[in-house]
C-alpha cells in the first residue's frame, strides 16, 4: 500500500468518527490473563475460558490434548500472544470433531452495524498469526439471534513466521442483532474440523446456519502431531472495508473491560484474601441465631458485570465453595452467596457471629 493511500484510508476512518474505539475485540493483544497463564490437558468436551474473553473447546470426539499459554513469542509492537500447543496427537479427526477458539461480542455493542436493514455495515477482521502448520484455516462468524453464518478464510503461507491476515465480513441486511447483553456475534477460529463441519460450501455472504458449511475449506488439523502449535495476537474487528493499524489500549483499559465478564480476587493464590464477612447461623442444640438468613456485608465488584455473576469462593487452604473463620483458619464449606451485577453477599453457617476470610471469582461470561 502506498503512503498516499494509507493517509487517505486513515482520513476516511477519521471522517467516519472511528479513529478511536475502533476495535470491537477486548483483549485482542492477549494482555490480560486473570485465570492464569497456562492451561494444560485441554481435551474433548471441556470448554474453558483461557486468556480473558477467549474460550477454547473441542467437540464431537477427541481431537488430541492441547495446552494454551500466554506466550512471549510476538510480532513487533506486541507483548503477548495466545499459543495453542499440541501435547498428545490424534492424527485422524472423527467426522463430528471440532477444535476451536471462540470470541463472543455482546449484541448491544454491535448496533452500529445496522444488521437487518438496508444500511447494514460490513466489517474487517485482522490479526497476526504464526504456526508450523501451513494451509487454509476457516473462521466461522455466527449470529445466534437469527441463527445465521458467514465465513472468513486465511492461509498460513510460511511456517514459523508471523504473518498479518485480514478478511471482510459482509453486511447482513436480513438478520437482526438484538440490542441486549447476549451474544450478538461469535467468531470461531477453527484449528481442526471433521468432515461433518466442512463437507459443504464456504459461505461468501450471510446465510442461514448449516453445520456442513461452517468450516468448509479448512485443511489443517492442529492436533495431528505433537510438534504443532498456533499463535495469535493483535485481533481486531472494525467497521468498514479497511484494515487499520491495531488499536493498542492500555493494560488498565483492557483489564477493566475484561472485568465486566470475569473478575478475580486471587483464586490462584487463595491464601491472599480480599474479603471478610460477619455472619451468624443456626445451632441445632440451642437454636441460637437463624439458619443462613443473616446476609453478610455487601462485597462490591470493581466493575459491574454483564449479568448476575456466578461467584465462587475459596477458603484459606484453597477449598472451592468455602470460607475460613478468622479465628482458626479452618474451612467452612456451608456458605451461601447472593450475587448480582454489582457485587455479592456471603453468609456463613458456622455457629456464632464471626468474621470469615475468602478469596473469590465472579463469572458473567457470555
Amino acid at each position: 500500500m502506498s503512503k498516499a493511500r494509507g493517509l487517505a484510508d486513515l482520513g476516511n476512518v477519521y471522517s467516519d468518527g472511528a479513529l478511536s474505539n475502533r476495535n470491537l475485540i477486548i483483549n485482542g493483544a492477549m494482555q490480560v490473563a486473570q485465570r492464569g497463564t497456562s492451561f494444560t490437558g485441554l481435551t474433548n468436551d471441556t470448554p474453558k475460558y483461557t486468556l480473558d474473553r477467549w474460550k477454547f473447546s473441542e467437540g464431537g470426539a477427541p481431537t488430541g490434548v492441547l495446552t494454551i499459554t500466554q506466550d512471549t513469542d510476538v510480532p513487533a509492537g506486541f507483548g503477548s500472544s495466545l499459543k495453542v500447543d499440541c501435547t498428545t496427537a490424534n492424527a485422524t479427526m472423527a467426522g463430528g470433531a471440532l477444535l476451536k477458539l471462540a470470541y463472543r461480542i455482546e449484541g448491544q455493542d454491535l448496533q452500529q452495524l445496522g444488521y437487518g436493514g438496508a444500511g447494514a455495515q460490513q466489517t474487517t477482521i485482522s490479526f497476526w498469526v504464526k504456526s508450523n502448520k501451513t494451509g487454509t484455516y476457516a473462521i466461522m462468524v455466527f449470529q445466534p439471534d437469527d441463527n445465521r453464518q458467514e465465513q472468513v478464510q486465511y492461509t498460513i503461507d510460511v511456517a514459523d513466521t508471523w504473518e498479518k491476515k485480514t478478511g471482510i465480513i459482509t453486511a447482513d441486511t436480513t438478520g437482526v442483532i438484538d440490542n441486549d447483553t447476549g451474544a450478538g456475534l461469535v467468531l470461531t477460529f477453527a484449528l481442526g474440523a471433521g468432515t461433518a463441519w466442512r463437507e459443504g460450501t464456504a459461505p461468501t455472504a450471510w446465510k442461514s446456519y448449516l453445520k456442513a458449511d461452517a468450516f468448509a475449506g479448512q485443511t489443517v488439523n492442529l492436533s495431528d502431531n505433537t510438534a504443532n502449535y498456533w499463535n495469535v495476537t493483535g485481533v481486531q474487528l472494525e467497521v468498514g472495508d479497511t484494515s487499520t493499524p491495531f488499536e493498542h489500549r492500555s493494560y488498565a483499559q483492557e483489564l477493566t473491560a475484561c472485568q465486566r465478564y470475569y473478575e478475580v480476587d486471587n483464586p490462584n493464590t487463595p491464601t491472599s484474601f480480599g474479603g471478610n464477612i460477619t455472619a451468624q447461623a443456626y445451632h441445632v442444640t440451642n437454636g441460637a441465631g437463624n439458619p443462613l438468613n443473616r446476609d453478610g456485608p455487601f462485597q462490591p465488584y470493581k466493575v459491574d458485570k454483564r449479568a448476575s455473576a456466578t461467584v465462587t469462593t475459596y477458603a484459606y487452604n484453597g477449598t472451592t465453595g468455602a470460607a475460613s473463620p478468622i479465628t482458626n483458619a479452618g474451612t467452612d464449606t456451608n456458605v451461601q452467596i447472593k450475587a448480582g451485577t454489582s457485587g455479592f453477599q456471603l453468609s456463613s453457617s458456622t455457629y456464632r457471629a464471626l468474621h470469615v476470610w475468602f478469596a473469590w471469582a465472579a463469572d458473567a461470561e457470555l
